[in-house]
């Protein structure tokens, strides 16, 4: 039952002191707060991620193989390729390819080996297994397929490959193209071509306007 009156003074302290014994946090200066709190926050704990460590020669070697045939029929000056130029060429797309998050490289194996594949359903061949005509029909249909993911991927492969292949010196060499401040007039005119005719010189004792006599 409840009663009305005056509280209770013994209550009242009882009350008080029980709250003190549950460790009421004091009110206003932070600093006067118990210290069983503050030691029982621990700071967290961060795991250090480590960069990775794979050459960039080697994230290409598990579809090393399918990607030469890819690429020697998408460039086909590829297939002039000696080992060493095999290996620049793998070694910048790596380097590209280390820029990009993992999954993004799972997909580029998982799309050539898609590609490696996906004649077995038409010619019951592997890619490897087709000749150069198949190949480029074959590769000329995923340019233009209806699915839009496996269309991106071959362009993203497209690019792969050219970057691979104009990005070693000899590829930038072979377009006829030098970095020079003159350009072209630096690099003279070519063995097969006569130099281009220079007009001649102005005759400084003729008035500007008039013609030569």
């Amino acid at each position: 039952m409840f009663t009305s009156g005056p509280p209770n003074k013994a209550a009242c302290e009882g009350l008080s002191e029980s709250r003190k014994g549950r460790g009421a946090e004091p009110r206003g200066n932070p600093s006067a707060r118990p210290p069983g709190r503050l030691a029982s926050r621990r700071p967290a704990l961060y795991v250090a991620v480590m960069p990775e460590t794979t050459a960039p020669e080697q994230v290409l070697a598990p579809v090393r193989r399918p990607f030469r045939a890819l690429a020697e029929t998408i460039l086909p000056r590829c297939r002039d390729l000696s080992e060493e130029g095999w290996s620049d060429v793998e070694a910048i797309v790596g380097r590209a390819l280390l820029d990009r998050p993992p999954g993004m490289r799972r997909q580029l194996r998982l799309l050539v080996r898609a590609l490696w594949w996906l004649p077995l359903l038409r010619w019951g061949r592997t890619f490897g297994g087709l000749g150069r005509e198949r190949r480029g029909r074959f590769l000329s249909g995923v340019e233009r397929s209806r699915v839009l993911l496996l269309r991106r991927g071959f362009w993203g492969l497209r690019t792969l490959v050219l970057m691979g292949w104009y990005g070693r010196p000899e590829g930038g060499a072979a377009t006829g193209w030098d970095a020079r401040l003159g350009g072209w007039r630096e690099k003279g005119p070519r063995q097969d071509e006569p130099a281009p005719a220079v007009p001649p010189a102005p005759d400084p004792s003729v008035p500007r306007g008039e013609a030569a006599p």
